[in-house]
């Protein structure tokens, strides 16, 4: 820094760069990702910089200091380092190479620095000569650019570079855009459930169109008449929960012999807890986070405790089966599914980027894994829920049959060596929700049976 000062007051000059640096230094140790930005708090490191610039002075110590040839370097690469760290810092996060390993941490730094100067002096600096003519330089963006767009162009026609990968990543995990099976005068299937259920919907279709029958979808986070689904912390109610519920009534109320399909995250609705699977992992980051934002009430009573909001949605969902089947429709139950508390692809893919990255071996993927009692545990309210309603129209399926105490003894699979069952933390991914769509159908054909 040898602007060269602008401050006249010599004392000012002595006392407020060294002030300036406080103001920087304090907002770098106290200021958290709770803070608004911009706000008053930024007005700090900002006054801070505006300080040492205005009161900068060559007989001032803090002067002298910044304007050293090391931090004269960093000055000139800084914009450099800015560009280079986020990249750098979201593949180690992403990846997490970096967990546990303090080693790896302080490689970031020269690995930061090095490619900071790189960039500086081979792009940056000789863009700045100006001794490059214009024509030059615009003829180095336009050959850059026609390479970076001729290269996403690539990777956006082919849905990503696949084949650089195992077999094993190269799956989709997941199908947004299904185009629901529906024709006149066939058997309806209805699917009602939340997030859950939607890991359902591209198996279950593709089934529907080989049995020419209809598919018809209700998003709801849990089908409860009469219930209202409110906002812990406003007391808010959410109006898409009472609506969707609504055209739920409206459809069954409308057609009749229907085959419903009826799939939730049971567990964390009833609980209001996220998942810790008590091996290490757990759904949430921070304790406060542990408790699910919202719960369910039914509609003519308030303020009720978490206790008796189970009561009450006990008795709801089976009031709530018992009219579905009232209404001459079939019923086909879909237990919880296992919750992992992991997200599945990333952690396989962190372990096969260690692999490439520090081991020559072929990479084969571990079998990941939750505790088969902690499952039991955790959803044993809601079996003893779905268990208790008898009727010859209700029809089971139970997906922890395909995962848990099966590949391997007392423990839930999240998968195997060719296959990926979770698309995240506790969503079936389609290769995992092929399995329970598979018991569905199962379940479908007993029906026509029975109709036949």
């Amino acid at each position: 820094v040898t602007l060269g000062h602008r401050g006249k007051n010599k004392t000012l000059n002595l006392i407020l760069p060294s002030f300036g640096l406080f103001l920087i230094g304090h907002s770098i140790l106290f200021f958290n990702d709770k803070m608004f930005h911009p706000s008053f708090y930024t007005l700090s490191p900002i006054i801070g910089v505006c300080l040492i610039i205005w009161f900068s002075n060559k007989n001032e110590l803090i002067t002298k200091i910044l304007s050293t040839k090391l931090f004269v370097g960093i000055g000139l690469i800084s914009y450099s380092l800015y560009l280079w760290h986020y990249p750098i810092f979201a593949f180690v996060k992403i990846t997490e190479l970096v967990t546990g390993n303090m080693t790896f941490k302080l490689l970031l730094i020269p690995i930061l620095l090095i490619c900071s100067v790189i960039s500086y002096y081979f792009i940056e600096k000789p863009l700045r000569n100006t001794k490059n003519s214009i024509k030059n330089i615009f003829i180095l963006i336009f050959i850059s650019s026609l390479i970076l767009i001729s290269y996403n162009l690539y990777v956006i026609h082919n849905n990503g570079v696949k084949n650089r990968l195992p077999e094993l990543f190269q799956k989709n995990l997941s199908e947004r855009n299904v185009n629901f099976h529906q024709k006149d005068n066939t058997q309806k299937i209805v699917l009602i459930g939340d997030s859950h259920s939607n890991s359902l919907e591209f198996n279950l279709n593709e089934k529907i169109k080989k049995k020419d029958f209809s598919l018809f979808r209700f998003s709801t986070h849990m089908y409860l008449t009469d219930f209202n689904y409110v906002f812990k912390k406003t007391g808010k109610l959410d109006e898409r929960f009472i609506n969707s519920n609504i055209k739920i009534d409206n459809f069954l109320k409308e057609n009749s012999n229907l085959i419903i399909v009826f799939f939730q995250r049971w567990t964390l609705k009833l609980l209001e807890t996220h998942f810790d699977n008590e091996e290490g992992y757990k759904e949430y980051l921070k304790e406060e986070d542990k408790f699910w934002e919202r719960y369910f009430e039914p509609t003519n009573i308030k303020n009720s405790s978490q206790q008796q909001r189970k009561k009450y949605i006990k008795e709801g969902l089976i009031s709530q089966i018992n009219k579905i089947i009232n209404q001459g429709h079939k019923l086909i139950l879909v237990y919880p599914a296992p919750e992992m508390a992991f997200d599945t692809p990333k952690l396989l893919y962190m372990e096969y980027v260690k692999s490439f990255m520090f081991s020559k071996k072929e990479y084969s993927p571990s079998i990941l894994m939750g505790s088969y009692e902690v499952y039991k545990k955790r959803n044993k309210l809601i079996f003893e829920i779905l268990d208790s309603v008898e009727n010859k129209n209700i029809y089971r399926v139970y997906p922890h049959k395909l995962f848990c105490d099966k590949q391997i003894k007392d423990r839930c699979v999240a998968n195997d060596k060719n296959n990926i069952f979770y698309r995240d933390d506790d969503h079936l991914s389609i290769q995992g929700s092929k399995f329970v769509v598979d018991e569905i159908m199962k379940e479908i054909e007993k029906i026509e049976l029975k109709s036949n």
